[in-house]
């Protein structure tokens, strides 16, 4: 399982061809009702190597599965899921971008959307034995 999260990391290695989870779009709010307004507003589309990979948004959470990066007391999460197969061996790009449909606050005085607003890019190595 990866959390693809800039406050983590942008490079990661896996095994190739190996089947991965991979958790993006991790979105944290200032409480529940803030969430409440990421989860009904927020899409993440996630690519690979330019091809969409179809995910899942996850129930909105006080905490994410693998935590890396800045937490806060309060903080509630909205994430997405995709599992993938596997990744041939070599180097993968990939880019998680976000969108609202409407306009939501995340409770911390910052206001997002609607329309897109942000693309966070990363790099997958999957190495062979």
């Amino acid at each position: 399982m990866l959390l693809l999260r800039r406050n983590c990391a942008l490079e990661y290695t896996v095994a190739a061809d190996a089947p991965i989870r991979l958790l993006y779009g991790a979105w944290s709010s200032n409480g529940a009702t803030y969430a409440g307004y990421a989860y009904a507003a927020l899409a993440v589309e996630l690519t690979v190597d330019g091809e969409p990979v179809l995910g899942e948004k996850q129930s909105m959470t006080a905490d994410l599965p693998l935590m890396c990066g800045d937490d806060f007391d309060d903080s509630w999460w909205v994430y997405y899921a995709a599992d993938i197969e596997g990744l041939e061996q070599g180097t993968h790009e990939v880019s998680v971008a976000f969108r609202s449909t409407e306009a939501f606050a995340d409770g911390l005085g910052n206001t997002y959307g609607p329309g897109g607003f942000g693309i966070h890019r990363f790099r997958i190595t999957a190495i062979g034995e």
